[in-house]
């Protein structure tokens, strides 16, 4: 990630600020005065008078290059809740709650970390002066203390692997903070990945369920037969009774698709996955008879990438994509890469964004549903 891509990180969430600071209407003065009167302690942080020469740095200028200190955020929000309720507005409507910008935090700072941005440990000048210690930066990128298992980044960016780790840890807070986080019984809970945990935690509460296919059909789609066949593949010498409890785990995700207010399933299957047998032809067979009577569901969309199509660019070329889209404006996308040793999501917003364009460009260049229900039978006639 450039330095570019670290301050577009900076500015949105400057962004969002801005935003609360301009529906409760106040100036960068009346907010200095108001924090002035506020009673301390607030909450479980320490809240600190502000400045205006400091709101305004961290707002108005478009000087700063680094995250706020969370501390200083929620002074911020408190203040202008309190001059929201003076008001009589509904702070939470105008400005948002603690836990929501608690929520929009972390994003940015777990972000932030992943950018492999180094932490500023510049202690605080020994002073007063309330805009000196605004001017500091908090350890706090980091997501958790250093008993946790993830890096602070004391000095230098982290590795790779402790990024990843750093993101995953921040989309199961996601799943847990807004949608109840882990679904599953507690007996699949040993051949559920590290890696495809947080997935598999968001997928119930994702509107919008994206995916691109080159090799199986979607979990979503596969029938059991065909479910056990890829698992065993998969799992070549695996005790049988782990192989049924995968499988078992496999069907209890399907029922998203049959609840009430299903999300939109749309899935983009290679061509290939219609050729390859798993278990059987019959296998195969009943396979595509499931697919042709998805298709028939309202809120699932089935394409099928052609043979002859070269243009796929990387997407296709890097294996199963997976994007889910929520219903709340706050949260991004979430997209996550399927390979041989796991999987791993872009915390990168712009790498994330280009998964999405390009997923798009397949859905255009893919047969469309009725092209693709027509493919379906004639592959059927001929197994």
């Amino acid at each position: 990630m450039t330095d570019d891509d670290r301050d577009r990180i900076v500015r949105w969430f400057a962004r969002k600020l801005n935003e609360a600071m301009y529906r409760v209407g106040a100036s960068y003065d009346e907010i200095a005065k108001r924090s002035e009167k506020i009673k301390r302690p607030v909450g479980d942080f320490r809240f600190e008078p502000l400045r205006r020469a400091t709101i305004q740095d961290h707002l108005g200028s478009g000087r700063r290059k680094k995250l706020p200190r969370r501390e200083w955020v929620f002074s911020l929000i408190v203040t202008l809740r309190t001059l929201a309720a003076s008001r009589e507005r509904d702070p939470d409507e105008v400005v948002g709650t603690l836990a929501e910008w608690q929520a929009r935090y972390d994003e940015a700072r777990a972000r932030y970390l992943a950018s492999g941005a180094r932490v500023d440990e510049t202690p605080p000048p020994n002073r007063r002066d309330a805009d000196a210690d605004a001017d500091q930066w908090s350890d706090s990128l980091a997501l958790h203390g250093a008993d946790d298992g993830v890096g602070t980044g004391r000095g230098q960016g982290l590795p790779i692997h402790d990024l990843q780790q750093a993101w995953r840890i921040w989309l199961l807070e996601l799943a847990t903070r807004r949608y109840g986080g882990r679904w599953w019984p507690d007996r699949y809970t040993d051949v559920v990945p590290d890696s495809f945990a947080p997935y598999l935690s968001l997928e119930p509460a994702a509107r919008v369920i994206r995916g691109y296919e080159p090799q199986f059909v979607h979990g979503l789609l596969q029938t059991p037969e065909y479910a056990e066949a890829v698992i065993r593949l998969e799992h070549n010498g695996a005790p049988a009774e782990q192989i049924e409890r995968r499988l078992e785990l496999r069907m209890l995700r399907q029922k998203i698709l049959r609840r009430p207010n299903p999300p939109k399933l749309w899935v983009i299957l290679d061509e290939a996955t219609l050729y390859r047998p798993y278990g059987s032809r019959r296998v195969l067979r009943d396979q595509i008879q499931h697919l042709l009577m998805m298709t028939e569901m309202r809120d699932v969309t089935i394409q099928v990438m052609p043979f002859d199509w070269n243009e796929g660019g990387y997407i296709a070329a890097a294996g199963p994509v997976a994007i889910l889209r929520f219903a709340e404006t706050d949260v991004h996308d979430v997209v996550y890469r399927e390979h041989v040793s796991g999987g791993d999501y872009p915390s990168d917003q712009a790498v994330s964004d280009t998964y999405v364009v390009a997923w798009d460009r397949l859905s255009v260049r893919a047969h469309q549903p009725h092209e693709t229900q027509r493919m379906l039978f004639r592959r059927l006639r001929e197994i």
